[in-house]
């Protein structure tokens, strides 16, 4: 193994050279990938991966990665797993950019539109491209001293509180694991961790743990900050669908309005043609009245009530005909005890009159 310069050197050494001889330390992989931090840029990521800018600068880490193979360099038994998974995740988001081409009759190459990717899918896709990047901040912090801030992290790539739920979730697991491989009894299995040193374990504990409460928090306080849901207006059209009432009445020579017309109405007559009850209903606030099926909302209860009419047909007429002052005065003149409503209206009432 070529010697790998310090960290406090490696600003000032040339890019490294590596003998195949034997696996490199966890140790080694993160100084490497500390040269690779410190010289290169997004175009040099997108060079040694032969990938435009957008998803090198996605994949920074397998770029440094395949760099340094292509030089020589060995990973160490317990990172293999991560660099294959991190490759896996690179060609699965370099497969779904590319559009797919189908030979048409004349022999020319036509694209095919794809399907959209759903939201899910976008999800996850960004997901997993965040997770990947903090893998290499785990490389890089879990074997250094400087402590990493998860929090200044996200906001500075914008991390969203649902992928910020996901994070949080994927590292709580991964943490799992290594305290499961550490405490393992297979010898090989806990070599593959334990030769970076008991404090180096740590570290990289520390660093999983800051990313899974940091991830918590930023869930957390993006929750605080989000407004509640409007309800959706729902249409008079629809509110009136399921109302029982009488449409017309020969007997009394009378026919029900339109009953969108209740919706956000201040004021409204309703005749009984069984009892011969008049109802009047007045609105409890400006926003008028409402319906819920067949029974009538927000009205006030001390200002609506209905009396029994003796002679219907004269009454009938001022509330069809008459103006705001009449309908004011029209209950007043009616002699008779007053009822209490309960704001059910059914197939024997007829919707006389509303009022906005």
């Amino acid at each position: 193994m070529a010697r790998v310069a310090k960290s406090d050197k490696i600003v000032l050494d040339p890019e490294p050279t590596y003998e195949k001889k034997k696996a490199a330390t966890q140790e080694e992989l993160c100084a490497a990938l500390r040269w690779y931090v410190h010289h290169k840029n997004e175009k040099d990521a997108a060079k040694y991966l032969g990938c435009d800018l957008k998803h090198a600068k996605n994949n920074s880490t397998l770029a440094w990665v395949t760099r340094m193979l292509s030089r020589g360099f060995v990973l160490p038994k317990g990172s293999k797993a991560s660099y294959e998974e991190l490759k896996a995740r690179y060609e699965k988001e370099v497969h779904a950019s590319k559009p797919s081409v189908e030979i048409d009759a004349d022999g020319n190459v036509v694209e095919v539109k794809t399907n959209v990717i759903n939201l899910q899918e976008r999800i996850a896709a960004k997901t997993d491209q965040h997770i990947g990047e903090l893998e290499g901040m785990i490389d890089e912090f879990g074997f250094g001293e400087k402590p990493f801030n998860a929090y200044d992290w996200f906001i500075e790539h914008e991390v969203k509180p649902i992928h910020a739920n996901k994070i949080g979730e994927y590292f709580r697991n991964r943490a799992k694991v290594f305290l499961a491989a550490v405490e393992s009894k297979d010898k090989e299995y806990r070599t593959a961790h334990l030769n970076i040193g008991k404090t180096r374990v740590k570290s990289i504990l520390s660093v999983m743990a800051s990313i899974v409460k940091d991830s918590e928090r930023l869930a957390q306080n993006a929750n605080k900050m989000r407004k509640p849901r409007k309800k959706k207006a729902v249409s008079a059209e629809k509110l009136v669908s399921k109302l029982n009432f009488k449409e017309k009445d020969n007997t009394f020579k009378i026919q029900s309005i339109n009953p969108q017309m209740i919706v956000g109405a201040s004021q409204l007559w309703v005749f009984n043609t069984k009892t011969r009850r008049l109802a009047l209903y007045n609105a409890s606030d400006r926003g008028g009245l409402s319906l819920k099926g067949s029974t009538l909302k927000n009205f006030a209860d001390d200002l609506s009530f209905s009396k029994t009419l003796r002679k219907p047909e004269k009454v009938l007429t001022s509330i069809l005909e008459g103006g705001k002052i009449v309908l004011r005065r029209l209950m007043d003149d009616i002699n008779g005890k007053s009822y209490k409503l309960n704001g059910r209206i059914n197939k024997d009432c007829v919707i006389l009159r509303a009022v906005h």
